[in-house]
């Protein structure tokens, strides 16, 4: 079997709630766009944001998180994804 029917038969067993982050990371992959970002540059980044907010109050610095997580949240419910209601996140423990 080659590879391209070993990655149909994979798919059609798949259940269909896994098919659009399929769909997703295929469109990645095929995508021109450098996807991967070394972990040097990522340490470059993190310290000149550390720099930068160094001298932040606390206040400021939450208040900073708190309108990301917004920003991810709007994001979220654009996209569909979002989780709306306490008992939507509640996990069994």
């Amino acid at each position: 079997m080659d590879h391209l029917q070993a990655i149909i038969k994979e798919v059609k067993a798949l259940p269909p709630e896994c098919l659009p982050r399929l769909h997703r990371f295929i469109r990645v992959l095929r995508s021109d766009k450098k996807s991967e970002v070394s972990a040097k540059e990522i340490l470059k980044e993190a310290e000149k944001l550390a720099r930068k907010r160094k001298d932040w109050p606390q206040e400021k610095l939450f208040d900073h998180l708190f309108e990301i997580a917004e920003s991810i949240r709007q994001d979220a419910i654009t996209k569909g994804v979002a989780i709306e209601r306490d008992e939507d996140a509640a996990i069994d423990s």
